[in-house]
C-alpha cells in the first residue's frame, strides 16, 4: 500500500503543479521578506532548532504533503566523463546506511512533465563587471530554453530577490537586462554606483531557507560569484583581517552553509568568476592570478606596468594585513574555489570556471543539457524512524561498478 502512496504522490506533484502557481508566478517567498531568515538568524541563538527553519506564510496557497519520499537526482558518467542516457530503473541500486532500498518512482531529465525550479543566485558586484554583460546573456539563453513547467526566480548578491518564481520569460529577461544597467564602479563621483554588495553567501544561505518547498519536485541553484564573502561567515576572521569591511560578519557559520544545504534538495551548480586555481601548485596560482590582475586593470583602462609602487605607510600596513592573517590562519586564507567545489558536491552538484566572459555561454549550457540527461528516483526508507539525523545514500549502476553517479550522499530525516 505504501509504495502506491507513494507512486500517486510523485505523480500528483508532476501532472498537477500547476494547482500552487499563477498563471505565470507561483505565490510564494514575498519579494520584500526575501532575506528575513538572515535577521532571525541573526538574532536568536546558533543553539536554537528553528536557526534553519524555513520562512512561510501561513496565507499562500501551497501544496504541502507530509511524505517519507526520498527523491534523488543524479548523473551517470563512465570513467571518460561520458553521460550515460538509456538506463531504467533495474539498472540502479540505491542503498541507505549500506542497506539496499526499493526503487518506488523513476523518471529522466528530460520528461517535461517534471517542473523544475531553478533560482539564479548572481554576484553583480564591481570586481563582476568584466564578467555580467556576457553572464546575463548567457542566463537569457537558459531562459529561452525553459519548459512551460519550468519556474525561475533571480536572487543578487545583495540579498535582494528580483524576480519571484515565474515562467514569464519576459519578465526574467528584463530583470537580468537590469544587471547590465547597474553593475559598476564610480570613479571620482562619475559613474553608476549602484553594484551588488558582495554577500553571495549569505543570498544563498536565505535562498536556501526560503525558496523552496514540498512542491519543488526538482529544485536547483545557479550560484555564480567569485565567493569574497567567504572570510566573513561567522567562523571566519574577515573583521580582524580587513577592518575597513568590519560589520560584514554574517550570522551564520560556514558549517552551518554546509548542514542546510545537507537539509535541503536542492542541486546546486557554481560558476565561479575568475582563473581557476583549484588543484594548482603554488608557482601556477601566482602566475593565473598576475596575469588575472593585469587584465582587470587593462579592462578599467589603467596600465599595469604604470601603478605606481606602494608607499613605506602602505608597505607597513601590507606587513601587518600579512601577520594577522599568519596568526588567524597559518595554512593559508581559506580558499572560496574549494568551497564552493565541496558545497556543490555534496548537493550532487558541480563547479565550473569563468576565467574568459566569452565562456559564459558554454558553461550555461551545460548546466542546462545536464539536468536534462540526469535520473530522478524516488524510494521510501526501511528507517521510518524520524529523528532528523543525517543518512549514508550510496547508488551504484548493476554489472558497472567503473560507472562514477553524480548526486547526493546524504541527507537529514525527517
Amino acid at each position: 500500500m505504501k509504495f502506491f502512496v507513494c507512486i500517486f504522490i510523485f505523480f500528483f506533484l508532476i501532472t498537477n503543479y500547476s494547482f500552487s502557481q499563477t498563471t505565470t508566478e507561483r505565490k510564494k517567498t514575498k519579494i520584500k521578506d526575501f532575506g528575513s531568515s538572515l535577521k532571525r538568524k541573526t538574532n536568536q541563538n546558533k543553539e536554537s532548532k528553528n536557526s534553519t527553519e524555513k520562512s512561510t506564510n501561513s496565507d499562500e496557497d501551497v501544496i504541502r504533503i507530509d511524505t517519507n519520499l526520498v527523491v534523488l537526482d543524479c548523473l551517470v558518467t563512465d570513467v571518460k566523463g561520458n553521460v550515460i542516457t538509456g538506463l531504467t530503473a533495474e539498472d540502479f541500486v540505491i542503498k541507505e546506511d549500506n542497506k539496499e532500498q526499493q526503487i518506488q518512482s523513476f523518471t529522466l531529465g528530460n520528461d517535461a512533465k517534471v517542473p523544475r525550479s531553478i533560482v539564479l543566485v548572481i554576484d553583480y558586484s564591481g570586481s563582476q563587471k568584466p564578467y555580467i554583460e556576457r553572464s546575463v546573456e548567457a542566463a537569457k539563453l537558459l531562459v529561452d530554453k525553459l519548459r512551460p513547467n519550468d519556474l525561475m526566480a533571480i536572487v543578487t548578491d545583495d540579498v535582494e530577490l528580483i524576480a519571484q518564481f515565474t515562467s514569464d520569460k519576459i519578465k526574467l529577461k528584463k530583470e537580468l537586462n537590469g544587471l547590465k544597467k547597474t553593475g559598476g564602479i564610480s570613479f571620482f563621483g562619475f559613474g553608476n554606483f549602484n553594484i551588488g554588495k558582495s554577500k553571495q553567501f549569505s543570498a544563498l544561505y536565505a535562498a536556501l531557507n526560503e525558496m523552496f518547498d514540498e512542491t519543488d519536485v526538482r529544485p536547483i541553484i545557479i550560484f555564480q560569484t567569485d565567493g569574497d564573502e567567504l572570510l566573513f561567515l561567522n567562523d571566519q576572521f574577515g573583521d580582524e583581517i580587513y577592518p575597513q569591511n568590519a560589520g560584514r560578519k554574517t550570522g551564520f557559520s560556514s558549517t552551518e552553509l554546509f548542514d542546510l544545504t545537507n537539509k535541503s534538495r536542492a542541486s546546486i551548480y557554481s560558476v565561479f568568476v575568475g582563473a581557476k586555481l583549484l588543484g594548482l601548485s603554488e608557482e601556477e596560482k601566482k602566475r593565473k592570478q598576475e596575469a588575472e590582475r593585469r587584465r582587470y586593470y587593462r579592462y578599467w583602462g589603467i596600465n599595469p606596468d604604470r601603478i605606481p609602487p606602494l608607499t613605506p605607510q602602505q608597505q607597513e600596513r601590507v606587513k601587518e594585513q600579512q601577520a594577522t592573517i599568519k596568526k588567524y590562519y597559518p595554512n593559508g586564507l581559506p580558499d572560496p574555489q574549494e568551497f564552493m567545489s565541496n558545497l556543490s558536491q555534496q548537493t550532487g552538484g558541480w563547479i565550473e570556471f569563468l576565467e574568459e566572459p566569452e565562456q559564459a555561454d558554454g558553461i550555461y549550457n551545460r548546466i542546462l543539457a545536464e539536468l536534462n540527461t540526469r535520473y530522478i528516483i524516488g524510494y521510501i526508507p526501511t528507517n521510518e524512524t524520524k529523528d532528523g539525523k543525517k543518512r549514508a545514500v550510496k547508488i551504484e549502476i548493476k554489472n558497472h561498478p567503473e560507472y562514477k553517479v553524480l548526486g547526493k550522499t546524504t541527507y537529514i530525516a525527517k
